[in-house]
């Protein structure tokens, strides 16, 4: 093997890693929701939420879990009442 094969392999080995808490701005990013919302949710318990000193960090499993909580969206079925 060459050398580019085996930089090759390492690249591919190398496992993703996802953070297990997020800030609140990668979980505004995340979600596509605003910090308002965010917190209002945060604030009825609807996923779990970590002190660390003055930061406040989001359990990404149980922020996950939460959007998948939400409805459906059923985009373009309006009706006209005329």
């Amino acid at each position: 093997m060459n050398a580019k094969s085996d930089a090759l392999k390492k690249t591919h080995s190398t496992p993703i890693v996802q953070p297990l808490l997020l800030t609140v701005k990668q979980a505004m990013a995340l979600g596509a929701i605003g910090k308002t919302s965010l917190y209002q949710a945060a604030g009825r318990g609807l996923f779990k939420v970590r002190k660390l000193g003055r930061s406040t960090r989001i359990e990404r499993a149980s922020f996950e879990a939460y959007l998948d909580t939400l409805p459906n969206a059923k985009i373009g079925t309006t009706q006209n009442s005329e």
